[in-house]
């Protein structure tokens, strides 16, 4: 979940998976039901500012690549799902440090990769 101040996105909430969801190695499956309260719950208690901002999950590997299932799931997510802002983030985190993770952004477009320029800094424009 995350809220938007003018060009910028923070996410400030992302769940962790539950009772119904499926995990895989390479693959994580949400219980929609599940998620749709969750979303509805973050959504009601800021004041509807916090929308659903993407999808996170692991890859068992230190440097992460999106995989094809994740190229698919991620097309299919951004034209069945709606994402107020008009895109949806993607973060494939890394067995061994947040830094080495895989950061993305889907739209109708396709998706493109956010590569790290600084320790805070984040650029999409590679």
């Amino acid at each position: 979940m995350g809220r938007q101040f003018g060009d910028q996105v923070v996410i400030e909430v992302a769940t962790l998976p539950g009772k119904g969801d499926v995990q895989k190695p390479f693959f994580m499956q949400r219980d929609k039901r599940r998620g749709q309260k969750i979303i509805d719950y973050f959504w009601r208690l800021s004041g509807s500012e916090l929308v659903l901002a993407g999808e996170w999950h692991t890859h068992p590997e230190a440097f992460p690549n999106l995989s094809q299932l994740d190229k698919s799931e991620a097309i299919i997510s951004i034209e069945k799902n709606f994402y107020p802002l008009g895109f949806m983030v993607i973060v494939i985190i890394s067995s061994e440090a947040v830094v080495k993770s895989w950061f993305g952004v889907c739209t109708d477009k396709g998706l493109s990769r956010i590569e790290r320029t600084g320790y805070q800094l984040w650029r999409d424009d590679k």
